[in-house]
């Protein structure tokens, strides 16, 4: 059996957490280069989680800091610190920042 490389692991959580996750309501607070980075909150408890988004990049604003602000994350229940701003078919980045970038 051939082992997953790092990359389609990555896919796979996304699509899971995508899947099963809830959503809650999160800050953009940093996007540089490959990295988003977002907080959000769960049951009183405070996350800043960051994501890889290098091969999301293109589900992003033409000027992706517009991205930076209110948005939505989608979290695991059985771990809120498994968390995802974006995903191949989601996208938490709200369509103002879509708008205003365009």
């Amino acid at each position: 059996m051939r082992r997953s490389s790092p990359e389609e692991k990555e896919r796979r959580r996304r699509l899971e957490v995508n899947r099963k996750g809830r959503m809650v309501d999160a800050t953009v607070v940093d996007l540089q280069g490959d990295m988003i980075t977002f907080t959000y909150s769960v049951r009183g408890i405070a996350y800043t989680a960051s994501q890889d988004i290098h091969t999301l990049r293109a589900m992003l604003p033409p000027n992706p800091l517009s991205a930076i602000g209110p948005a939505t994350a989608k979290y695991d229940l059985s771990n809120p610190a498994n968390s995802i701003v974006l995903c191949e078919t989601w996208s938490g980045i709200p369509q103002r920042a879509q708008k205003a970038a365009g």
